[in-house]
């Protein structure tokens, strides 16, 4: 009997460690990917001073604890993607071991832990946090911890122990992410609903009348007690959150007003919840098999209903857009421990079809098979090349003569929307994505550039644009947005008697533009006439004055008989006119490119280009 048991222990754990390999190799088939916004707001934050991160995670609405960590990190494993996100991926695969763990201890059922955690190895969102340099993947891990002490408290007696690691996993989990905290209203609800109260002694009212499922041993003074403690251990955080709740407006950019059913999604509670419940139905009346008692069972619906409904509810009345996934990613283990629990109860067949139904609709869900095969990758949620972008820039700095100065960065941060209002502060925050790991050469003008794409260019942009007559946009944006960005642009450098030339480059979900800026056709150009002047004097102090005004082009006043105009050029001369008899001509000598320009009037060819 004894090597039974050794043998089945040495399964079990021969199939843990098959799971953990393909977590890791889920996990880190993309870890070396170029980090996207959110990301490079942690690689930002780090990549200053010790006394920067502070400021710089307050920026982001970010409590500093989790960067002050990387900030370390990154000094002995530097700052590559994958030295990034490694924390990150280490929680992930510890998450997956724990769920294994705790449903074993929970269970008899030896293939219900081990489907469990395959579903958490392969479920996408969890996989998505798991790569991200982002807090999440440890804010999962210590939530887990800490629904585990509370469970141990509610078994009593409480030990002094089990009560500080819940007050210290509580705290831990609000510092690395502040909506950590709604773990506590879940917990609440289930010592006011669930839990069965009992004296002191541990037995005087548990022989009262009562339609609560368990017996509680978290005295109430005890809870009030550890309540206490982390309510003082809360206090130096609330300046911080209040500025928070100033800018709350601001997640309405990309949380909207979800319907019931955004609850079910939000979680994947369609699968891990409602085809098991189904299928445990239908095994009580199939096969006539009876429940067992389960106090998890109780005790996980309600910790992880309640802030789901308390944040959905928020939500609904606008009072706080916080019905997003990484907000309440500190539950996101309850559904999976309900579903690990109802499939230890079903029939030997029925668990065998369950758990081949449910792998499969966990994968076909998340969309990874399909992914795999469009591109090689399991994830398409992060595609934003800041690596490549940024590269690319440099590059051509260093290799082209006639590369833009000025770089406007669009990064798609909310807080952008405030620009161009706002200090140094914004102004560096709204940068972050080419001021951190991926870094912008010092010879580039980088000005950052606000989300409303009908905004124009502020007066300092374009009289720094208008020093080399094009510049660069690096835009974190929609194809719709960007158009809408060009046409403005359009507009306001044609008012100004330009005509623009755009190329695109698109780096993943990035776009990057070159933007270059012609004199308009000299029939439209302010001061100078479509006929002959009838002053070629007076002609050129207004075309000049103009042009002064414009910061367009000096049209100089030529003592000939013919009517032609030259652009006056920094560096390049003496390029042949193609006159015609009925049209004045000029040559248009004032991009860098050292090609020949034309315009007869009508129409301008530039580098094979026709130019309306």
């Amino acid at each position: 009997m004894q090597l039974l048991t050794a043998r089945f222990q040495h399964g079990k754990l021969y199939i843990l460690l098959a799971i953990l390999c393909a977590g890791v190799g889920i996990r880190g088939w993309q870890t070396t990917e170029s980090l996207w916004l959110d990301e490079l707001h942690t690689g930002w934050t780090v990549a200053g001073t010790w006394s920067d991160v502070s400021d710089r995670a307050a920026a982001g609405n970010q409590t500093p604890c989790y960067f002050w960590f990387i900030w370390i990190w990154t000094r002995v494993f530097g700052h590559s993607e994958l030295a990034l996100r490694l924390p990150s991926l280490l929680a992930g695969v510890t998450l997956i071991a724990m769920v294994f763990w705790v449903l074993s201890r929970w269970t008899t059922c030896s293939w219900s832990p081990a489907l469990c955690a395959l579903l958490v190895a392969l479920d996408p969102h969890l996989v998505f946090f798991s790569q991200e340099a982002r807090p999440y993947a440890l804010v999962q891990l210590i939530g887990l911890l800490q629904l585990l002490c509370f469970i141990r408290l509610s078994e009593g007696p409480t030990k002094p122990g089990v009560r500080a690691a819940f007050v210290a996993t509580t705290l831990a989990g609000f510092y690395l992410h502040y909506t950590s905290l709604l773990l506590l209203s879940g917990e609440l609800f289930v010592w006011a609903t669930v839990l069965r109260p009992v004296s002191s002694a541990g037995s005087a009212e548990t022989t009262k009348p009562s339609n609560r499922l368990v017996a509680n041993g978290y005295q109430r003074r005890e809870l009030l007690l550890d309540g206490l403690v982390i309510l003082i251990g809360v206090l130096p955080a609330c300046p911080h959150l209040w500025e928070i709740l100033q800018r709350r407006s601001n997640w309405a950019a990309f949380i909207g007003q979800p319907g019931p059913l955004g609850m079910v999604h939000l979680l994947s509670l369609d699968v891990y919840l409602v085809l098991p419940f189904i299928g445990w139905i239908l095994s009580r009346l199939i096969f006539r098999r009876q429940a067992e008692p389960s106090h998890q069972t109780a005790i996980l619906l309600c910790w992880f209903t309640a802030p789901l409904l308390l944040v959905w509810s928020l939500n609904w009345l606008d009072i706080l857009r916080l019905f997003h996934r990484r907000y309440l990613i500190a539950i996101s283990t309850g559904p999976v421990l309900v579903c690990g629990i109802w499939l230890a109860r079903f029939t030997r067949r029925a668990q065998k079809l369950a758990m081949a139904g449910l792998l499969a609709l966990a994968l076909q869900q998340g969309g990874m098979g399909r992914q795999w095969l469009i591109d090689g990758r399991f994830l398409a949620d992060r595609n934003q090349d800041w690596r490549g972008a940024v590269a690319h820039l440099n590059r051509e700095a260093r290799t082209t003569t006639d590369s833009p100065q000025s770089v406007l960065i669009g990064s798609g941060l909310i807080e952008a929307s405030a620009l161009p209002n706002g200090g140094q502060q914004l102004v560096d925050y709204c940068l972050l994505p080419v001021t951190g790991p991926y870094r912008l050469t010092a010879s580039y003008r980088l000005s950052p550039l606000s989300n409303q794409p009908d905004q124009p260019l502020s007066v300092q942009q374009t009289e720094v644009i208008l020093a080399k007559r094009s510049y660069w946009a690096l835009l974190n944006a929609r194809p719709q947005s960007v158009r809408t960005r060009i046409a403005q642009w359009q507009v306001q450098w044609k008012r100004q008697g330009w005509k623009i030339a755009t190329a695109r480059k698109r780096f993943g979900s990035l776009t990057l533009l070159r933007i270059d800026l012609y004199p308009q056709a000299i029939a439209s150009l302010p001061g100078v006439p479509s006929t002959a002047p009838r002053n070629r004097r007076s002609q050129g102090r207004e075309a000049h004055s103009t042009s002064a005004a414009t910061g367009s082009p000096t049209v100089e006043d030529q003592q000939t008989s013919t009517n032609i105009a030259t652009f006056r050029v920094d560096r390049l001369t003496g390029f042949p006119l193609q006159t015609n008899a009925s049209l004045p001509s000029f040559a248009i000598l004032g991009h860098p490119d050292p090609r020949k320009e034309v315009c007869d009037g009508r129409t301008a060819t530039h580098a094979g280009t026709r130019w309306l």
